[in-house]
């Protein structure tokens, strides 16, 4: 029998481990293909399923189903508890104590920060609100939300009003949307560890916010729901995984991991979200669930060890594990009297007062890119420090120093076991940076901000310094010249692992999108490049990443037109393209070629009055034929009224992937490699893809004359 358990238990610590994988992709990458995303990708895909079919039944066309006809008094709306039917949930990852009704929903102004009208007193505005909270009763989506939520899991799920259930009640809870989702009462199985505490549906148009199940959890009492990170997915302004347009044009994705809203305990979710329309109202919704990961307790007690003797005894081979089963027991005995014993007792003797830093990390602080929506950004770092450092090499970037404040902290000497009171200073930086494309083309694609920091093994952390990282818009063939990165502000003890510290950061960001990095108190590390899968795929582009030099900078160089035409079928292209980038393709004799790509968008750029038309009238009646004969390229016409936010000798394409942009490819702009054979670069790096798709969008916004190449020659220019 102990033979049997202790099989059982390496059975358990595979499946801890497999856990243990899951939760790693949950909080690092869902796009890693590996096994430990597919049962994600399967979870997420299920669900995006059964949202569609419950749009196709329910919010398709909200007004032609009917409803019971008591399911508004369902709906709460003045966030006042009903007097019986409530449910405790304890969340123990979050040490979170609430009550819900699972025969409720409520509504919440999920707006109220943009509240205002200057013709109204504070209490007519809160009059109002309070009128059209009520009135969202009789939104068709709501109620019909309502109903199905009351129908499926308030009528499934076993209500047990016994506090010390609360726990066991929300993991239940979560087991009966999963089941909803899925179809299967037993999927929670493969993700035991998945939590669902939320559910509930915004309507864009009006600001309030149903969820199920009505909680007596209260809201901040100013909510944006524009600075909301689903809301933000669903604009493509915020990362997503598993992103999809389905038959209704209807699109859906999880979001990346960020703090909800009212959490006060830091814990990481992502939310799934499903962004439709409702045809008879036109207004849209989104409708999400809030998703997390927590292991602190088991979604239910059933899964027991002892189901692995069931079958041993039923067939008598249990007779003959006992005398194996008697070594194992002696061995394991051992086993913890002689190595894990020891190691508790040192655990239990741990000394905090002889902590020692083990990590260092590097933490993203802000990310600006360049837009046409940008102005000047003022950035601003905080910190404390026990002395300013003064160093040049401390304060590399020139940010203004705006305050020094003198502090005392208490701290807990471990010696004399008594609280001392120690000297330390705030300080701040700030600087200013104009990233609008409105005018002219910003110096910078982006900024960014990261703060270094020290962690001891107790978990106590320092700020040590932090980071200012400027990706410059040229396209230079100098990768040096793409990525400057200084020091803002660093600790004297810490100055010389600032080189060291900043070429880690280098290759972080030339590599990865992570907001985080573990970095190392010395020279001696390495980095590998992940490559898109589909780049590897593709047969024509094998040999120029096994022979580049620059895939640690996340993009390789081209130097054959015919290099994109595999590319360009793997997606949806958009392209601006210069009379430099045409000439210097007609003088390598790949010009053709080049015409030869099909794309969805193309658009020349003229910066003179009839410069196309001299080129034009330049090339042999072949080529010409090529050209006049393509509907989807276009010239945006010179007129002297208008700037350019392009430069002439910019050009490049953007190539979107399941309506996701995912690649850039664009030429040089420097000359450096006009008498060689090379064109350009193929990036799949998150700053380049931003920058070019902003970049294309507000060309076109700059509302040019614009032409299809058979009007131009034939009409004038």
């Amino acid at each position: 029998m102990v033979l049997i358990i202790s099989f059982g238990y390496v059975v358990k610590n595979n499946r801890e481990i497999e856990k243990y994988k899951q939760l790693t992709v949950w909080y690092e990458n869902l796009d890693l293909e590996v096994e430990s995303t597919k049962i994600f990708a399967d979870f997420v895909g299920k669900t995006q399923d059964k949202l569609k079919e419950d749009y196709k039944s329910y919010f398709q066309r909200s007004g032609i189903l009917n409803v019971p006809g008591n399911i508004t008094k369902k709906i709460i709306v003045d966030n006042l508890s009903p007097n019986e039917g409530s449910v405790p949930w304890k969340i123990i990852k979050t040490s979170e104590s609430i009550n819900v009704y699972y025969d409720y929903s409520g509504v919440i102004d999920f707006n109220s920060k943009q509240w205002s009208n200057i013709n109204e007193t504070v209490q007519e505005q809160a009059i109002n609100k309070n009128q059209q909270q009520k009135q969202s009763r009789n939104d068709k989506i709501f109620q019909n939300f309502t109903h199905i939520m009351l129908k499926n899991i308030g009528t499934e799920i076993i209500k047990n009003d016994d506090d010390s259930m609360a726990t066991q009640n929300f993991n239940d809870f979560s087991k009966e949307v999963i089941t909803y989702l899925t179809d299967d009462k037993h999927y929670w199985k493969h993700i035991p560890d998945l939590r669902i505490n939320n559910v509930y549906i915004f309507n864009i148009d009006t600001g309030f916010l149903i969820s199920y199940p009505f909680t007596d959890q209260g809201y901040t009492s100013e909510i944006d729901f524009k600075t909301r990170p689903w809301f933000r997915a669903s604009n493509n302004d915020y990362s997503n995984n598993f992103f999809i347009t389905d038959g209704f044009d209807n699109k859906s994705a999880i979001t990346g991991i960020y703090i909800d809203i009212n959490d006060q305990n830091t814990n990481a979710i992502r939310t799934l979200w499903y962004k439709f329309k409702d045809k008879d109202t036109d207004q849209y919704y989104i409708l999400c669930l809030d998703i997390f990961l927590d292991k602190s307790h088991q979604i239910v007690q059933e899964e027991n060890l002892l189901y692995l003797l069931e079958e041993p005894i039923k067939s008598g081979i249990w007779v003959y594990l006992l005398p194996l089963s008697a070594v194992m027991a002696l061995c394991l005995s051992l086993l913890y009297e002689f190595i894990l014993k020891p190691i508790l007792i040192r655990l239990k003797l741990y000394d905090p007062a002889k902590d020692f830093v083990v990590t260092i990390k590097l933490q993203r602080e802000s990310k600006n890119y360049a837009s046409k929506d940008e102005g000047e950004i003022t950035f601003n770092i905080k910190g404390e420090t026990k002395a300013i450092n003064s160093s040049e090499q401390s304060r590399e970037a020139g940010w203004n120093l705006n305050n020094i404040i003198p502090i005392e902290i208490s701290i807990k000497s471990y010696e004399s076991n008594a609280t001392e009171q120690e000297a330390t200073f705030s300080y701040e930086f700030t600087k200013r940076y104009d990233l609008s494309m409105i005018e002219n083309r910003p110096t910078y694609r982006c900024i960014e901000t990261w703060r270094v920091l020290s962690e001891s093994q107790s978990g106590k952390t320092q700020t040590i310094g932090f980071f200012v990282a400027h990706w410059n818009t040229n396209n230079s063939a100098n990768l040096e010249k793409g990525l400057d990165i200084k020091s803002i502000y660093w600790e004297q003890d810490y100055e010389d692992n600032l080189d060291s510290l900043k070429e880690q950061l280098r290759d972080h960001l030339l590599l990865s999108e992570k907001p985080e990095l573990v970095a190392f108190l010395e020279r001696q590390y390495s980095r590998r490049q992940t490559i898109p899968l589909f780049l590897k795929k593709i047969d024509s582009l094998k040999t120029l990443i096994n022979s580049s030099l620059y895939l640690q900078q996340g993009k390789i160089v081209f130097s054959e037109i015919l290099t994109l035409a595999e590319l360009y079928k793997e997606g949806t292209v958009k392209a601006i393209c210069s009379l430099h980038f045409l000439k210097i393709l007609k003088n390598k004799q790949q010009l053709k070629d080049f015409l030869d790509v099909r794309v969805a968008e193309r658009y020349l750029i003229e910066y003179e009055q009839d410069e196309f038309r001299y080129f034009y009238d330049s090339l042999d009646d072949e080529t010409k034929s090529k050209l006049i004969n393509q509907s989807t390229f276009k010239i945006m016409v010179y007129q002297d009224d208008l700037e350019n936010i392009i430069s002439p000798q910019d050009d490049f394409c953007i190539i979107s992937i399941r309506n996701a942009p995912k690649l850039v490819a664009y030429s040089f702009t420097d000359n450096k490699h006009s008498h060689t054979s090379l064109l350009g670069w193929i990036s799949w790096r998150e700053v380049d893809i931003n920058f070019y798709d902003e970049l294309y969008k507000c060309q076109l916004n700059k509302n040019h004359l614009i032409k299809t190449i058979q009007a131009y020659i034939e009409g004038n220019s």
